[in-house]
């Protein structure tokens, strides 16, 4: 029996499994004629050999039916129906297993990749807190450290006004002596004068000193600042387009695993058909064993109660059959041929 549809097809053996004995002369017969059960089997089997090479295709998976073309093109005159049969639904049971191996190892991948998105969220949670504390303790030392430097300016001035009160005393006070010795006063007051500007001048440069020093150690401590707010600003950058990454990922394997989903449903559904059509052509084999009638028409010869007369008559039906054989055997290698050579194009 040959299915040729399009140009896809599977082959199935020549010769076929239910041998029925003629009852008038006892003697061997083989029917040709194809049921309806068989036919209805052959289709389901192609059905589901087409969905196994066309999923195996699009998803890059190995395919069992696949390599039992060629192994049941060999083997095709040394097989009976049922043999053939049986090899294509072990070869798609296997593609169904490898089918549901793939479906696991989606779904190992799938939940590794949320614990992954998990810890990442964790992660970058505990992250953000740290940063957010350092940049916390970061402005609280800058506040500290302008508080700092107004105190010491206040302090500065402060005891700059104490030496100019005071100055101002002993100019008060060598100002009174000038009466008494009005000379000796005016030298004095020289004096304290030259004094008073060379402290002066020198107060002047050791403050000058400390503002350059001070200002200094500020624009460093702000440059500090400016590069580590940066690389916390490309870390959570980064930790973004990670988060991102990961989401977009496990939302392609969820669509991966739903499309495993509906494949495996499908694959199950024409198994448990074809399981239930194959249960049928066992139920109607057994009943055409035990009712041949319901065969249709065989090549059997007129009986006319000469033995001899007979088996000439079965001999002549014989080479008839023998006949039909070769010439559906020719017609198959012709039809077979022309299909695989468009299946290899």
């Amino acid at each position: 029996m040959v299915g040729a549809v399009g140009t896809e097809d599977i082959t199935l053996s020549p010769r076929k499994q239910s041998t029925l004995l003629s009852r008038l002369t006892q003697t061997e017969q083989h029917s040709l004629v194809v049921c309806e059960s068989c036919h209805l089997a052959e289709g389901m089997v192609k059905n589901l050999v087409d969905v196994i090479e066309k999923y195996a295709k699009s998803y890059n998976i190995s395919s069992h039916v696949g390599q039992m073309r060629l192994k049941v093109k060999n083997e095709i005159f040394h097989m009976t129906q049922w043999d053939v049969m049986n090899v294509w639904i072990t070869a798609i049971l296997k593609d169904v297993d490898g089918f549901n191996q793939v479906l696991q190892s989606c779904h190992k991948s799938n939940e590794n990749l949320q614990k992954l998105l998990k810890n990442t969220q964790a992660s970058s949670e505990k992250d953000n807190f740290i940063n957010k504390n350092r940049i916390t303790a970061l402005e609280n030392n800058i506040m500290q450290l302008k508080k700092t430097y107004l105190d010491d300016e206040k302090n500065t001035l402060l005891q700059k006004y104490n030496e100019t009160l005071r100055d101002e005393k002993s100019y008060a006070l060598a100002k009174l002596k000038l009466t008494s010795e009005e000379v000796d006063a005016q030298k004095n007051e020289a004096a304290n004068w030259r004094e008073k500007w060379a402290k002066d001048e020198k107060v002047k440069e050791v403050l000058n000193e400390q503002l350059t020093q001070n200002t200094n150690q500020l624009e460093k401590l702000r440059s500090e600042l400016e590069c580590k707010v940066t690389i916390l600003r490309e870390k959570e950058i980064k930790m973004v387009e990670d988060k991102n990454r990961l989401s977009n990922e496990l939302e392609h394997l969820n669509k991966t695993l739903l499309k495993k989903q509906r494949v495996e449903e499908e694959l199950n559904e024409k198994v448990r058909d074809l399981q239930q059509k194959l249960k049928d052509m066992g139920e109607r084999e057994a009943m055409l064993l035990q009712y041949p009638d319901l065969n249709g028409n065989l090549l059997t010869p007129t009986c006319k109660g000469d033995p001899m007369e007979d088996m000439k008559g079965q001999l002549r039906a014989n080479k008839m059959e023998r006949n039909q054989v070769v010439i559906w055997v020719r017609e198959y290698e012709t039809t077979g041929f022309t299909v695989l050579s468009s299946e290899r194009r």
